[in-house]
């Protein structure tokens, strides 16, 4: 980490000059925004309605669920897990949906599969409360976030179980039941991929410990006991991205480095083989085609972005003369959700082989600093005490003090594989007062 330095410092500069340049200048009242949860509250269509968060000490917050189902909730000064439920009014009067959200920040639905993966948590408790309203009433009183490990395994296990459940539907949508989070992926309601799962769901009634439903009309009786060792949200059950995927000929087995703080079709440690090029990109069952080339890389290095259409996320393939680099992922909010290394990845004490610096500041971006030289952390708390430690020459208090333009604030901090993230807020008192958010995820080559 010892690069990182003079690495700050060119950031700071760029940074700085965005400030300027994006006219982010406020009237000394600016307050950096709240943390917060997002998602989409939608049974196939959009719901109307309210949204209430229910946190582990058993405080709530509600808000009104906005255009396309949209809603976001504050969660500053609250503590994780929550419990959400959305209360549906006018045309969905009557409609009461749950889910569940571990952390205070990040994308979390609220949909009839995220109802039935906490009817699944509830059953699995060993003393389970009557019914889900029944839970979200005592929902403070029953969770203990030190127990938030196990609450997440359990919600893993039950979407693992759904995914297996509707195997035929997601397929017919374009999404990869093996891999796809319908808790944490952002999406519309326009009637494609989960979109369009939902649409084919109705009849869901859960009595008796029994979930039933019906798929494009056909009836479906949950079975607990299904199959799911080919599904690996989360990593599957080893948390390595389960059994290894192998590749045909022509084809490269690659693990995803996730960015913690930010959503996505992906899962950390998760295997995919591709097939790519310069004009296609074939993984999970599916082929994308009419890449964008990004012309600002220069030679030996090419990348071309392919655009999912059924997830919304974008898969920029990165090629060293010819040769497969790297697949940077995006998800549908543009933010960087992580990368599929092709090539050896910093960490565990390991080389000096460079690392990527992916910028949004105030919710914009700015263009990718590539930084050869720097050696990669081997843990988390190497990187995060790195950045925190002010008797550390590479500390982000002493990087600021070779540029005074403000107070630096760290809200998180997390590192996972090759890729850590950093999120703070700018403060700024002169000449004019600035608060700014923004996020720096750093990639190790």
């Amino acid at each position: 980490m010892q690069g990182l330095l003079s690495v700050y410092r060119v950031w700071l500069s760029l940074l700085a000059a965005a400030f300027l340049l994006t006219g982010c200048l406020s009237d000394g009242n600016t307050v950096a925004p709240a943390t917060a949860i997002s998602g989409t509250a939608a049974t196939g269509a959009a719901m109307t309605g309210t949204v209430v968060l229910v946190d582990a000490n058993g405080v709530t917050r509600t808000v009104n669920i906005g255009a396309l189902g949209a809603f976001q909730i504050p969660t500053t000064g609250l503590a994780a897990p929550f419990i959400l439920r959305a209360t549906g009014s006018g045309a969905d009067a009557g409609t009461v949906l749950f889910s569940f959200a571990d952390g205070l920040t990040g994308i979390f639905n609220i949909t009839p599969l995220t109802h039935m993966a906490l009817e699944l948590l509830r059953q699995g408790d060993d003393t389970p409360a009557a019914d889900l309203p029944t839970l979200f009433s005592a929902w403070g009183d029953r969770v203990n976030p030190a127990n938030l490990a196990d609450i997440q395994a359990a919600i893993l296990l039950a979407q693992r179980r759904i995914n297996a459940t509707l195997r035929t539907a997601f397929e017919v949508n374009g999404l990869a039941p093996a891999t796809f989070d319908f808790l944490r992926t952002r999406f519309s309601p326009d009637g494609s991929g989960i979109d369009g799962v939902l649409d084919s769901i109705t009849g869901l009634v859960i009595a008796g410990g029994q979930i039933n439903f019906n798929v494009n009309g056909a009836p479906i009786t949950f079975t607990i006991g299904i199959d799911i060792a080919d599904i690996v949200i989360g990593g599957g059950t080893g948390g390595g991205g389960g059994t290894p995927v192998t590749c045909d000929a022509g084809g490269q087995t690659l693990t995803f480095a996730r960015n913690l703080s930010v959503a996505g079709p992906h899962t950390n440690g998760e295997q995919v083989c591709f097939v790519a090029s310069t004009t296609s990109l074939a993984f999970s069952g599916k082929t994308l085609t009419n890449p964008i080339q990004n012309v600002v890389v220069t030679l030996p290095f090419s990348a071309y972005a392919f655009t999912d259409a059924a997830t919304g996320a974008t898969y920029e393939v990165v090629f060293n003369a010819g040769a497969l680099h790297e697949i940077n992922v995006t998800n549908n909010a543009n933010a960087f959700h992580g990368q599929f290394p092709a090539v050896a990845a910093g960490g565990g004490g390991g080389g000096a082989g460079g690392v990527t610096l992916r910028i949004t500041a105030g919710g914009g971006g700015l263009a990718d600093i590539n930084i050869p030289g720097v050696t990669a952390p081997a843990s988390q708390a190497e990187f995060c005490t790195d950045m925190t430690d002010i008797n550390s020459t590479t500390s982000l208090t002493n990087a600021l003090g070779s540029v005074a333009i403000g107070t630096f604030t760290i809200t998180s901090c997390t590192f996972s594989g090759s890729v850590g993230t950093v999120n703070a807020t700018l403060a700024v008192t002169q000449p004019v007062a600035i608060n700014v958010p923004y996020v720096v995820t750093y990639t190790f080559n």
